[in-house]
């Protein structure tokens, strides 16, 4: 999957491990998916602050 590219790119390094799931007490977890989510929802509560 290639990056489309946005502002938070800097942050959004990825590495090629993030992208695979991985199972953490016995549940699958897309580690990428939580961080990109994690860096979106910050991007809103600034964009609502101002």
């Amino acid at each position: 999957m290639k990056c489309k590219g946005c502002k938070l790119d800097a942050e959004c390094m990825v590495k090629p491990e993030e992208m695979a799931l991985v199972r953490e007490d016995g549940k699958i977890v897309d580690k990428w998916a939580i961080r990109t989510t994690a860096m979106i929802a910050r991007e809103l509560e600034k964009l609502k602050a101002t």
